[in-house]
């Protein structure tokens, strides 16, 4: 009987235990619910996160489209510049390039034949060729190789021209500018840059054929003077000059 109580109680502390082990294996369970529970907070805001980093980027898709879209409208607007601004010079070249036909073609007016105001003929060699040209200003004056006169102040230190040159048989630049005033020659300054003159000409070659010279007053007598333009052929073997020529006249 003393065994059997003993083995009894054994027995219940075996329950107890198994109802202890019990608790814990349940505990456990809704530990595991709870883990379980937080691993789907998790992936849900793991989705979320993500939802986002897909909304970031599909946002920079859009400002990369609309970065190139910009892109492409300042490439449009640049050429549409071009266009106009190329569209200026032809239309200012139009008028030098008139002005350039009068000076080396014979032209009529009703039934009479008029000869040009300025032809360029050559001054070295037996055969002439005319070189397309054009004195642009003078000390800021435009002329465009218009039978002109330019006033200059008696106390100018020096006179500043601008034009362009070509030699249109070599279809190339020339190989050198000279301008000539009361009795002397100056070298220009050439091979600056005349896109107009190459687009009005569709000649390439012709893009570095402006030229810049400041004359100095020092030495010229205060009267009435002619500009002379005189123009190297591209091989520099020839020079041809302008037979009319711009009229210099210092103020007292």
């Amino acid at each position: 009987h003393e065994q059997a109580g003993q083995i009894t109680a054994q027995e219940a502390i075996i329950v107890e235990k198994d109802a202890v082990i019990l608790e814990q294996k349940s505990i456990i369970s809704r530990k595991e619910a709870i883990i379980h529970e937080q691993a789907g907070q998790i992936a849900a805001k793991e989705a979320v996160v993500v939802d986002r980093d897909a909304a970031i980027r599909g946002k920079d898709s859009v400002i990369r489209e609309r970065e190139s879209e910009i892109i492409r409208q300042d490439t449009v607007i640049n050429l549409q510049r071009n266009i106009i601004t190329a569209g200026e010079g032809q239309i200012r070249q139009s008028a030098v390039a008139l002005a350039v036909m009068k000076n080396s073609v014979t032209y009529k007016i009703g039934n009479m034949f008029v000869y040009p105001f300025r032809r360029l003929q050559t001054i070295i060699g037996s055969w002439m060729s005319v070189p397309r040209y054009s004195i642009d200003t003078v000390n800021g004056t435009p002329v465009y190789n218009k039978k002109s006169r330019v006033v200059i102040n008696d106390d100018a230190h020096c006179i500043t021209v601008q034009g362009w040159a070509v030699d249109s048989v070599a279809r190339n630049i020339a190989s050198g500018v000279y301008l000539e005033l009361g009795g002397h020659l100056f070298k220009a300054q050439y091979g600056s840059d005349r896109y107009d003159v190459a687009l009005l000409y569709d000649i390439p070659q012709y893009k570095a054929s402006g030229f810049y010279c400041e004359i100095p007053t020092a030495g010229i007598p205060r009267t009435t003077h002619k500009l002379s333009l005189k123009v190297l052929t591209s091989d520099g073997r020839r020079c041809y000059h302008a037979r009319n020529r711009i009229k210099i006249i210092f103020n007292r």
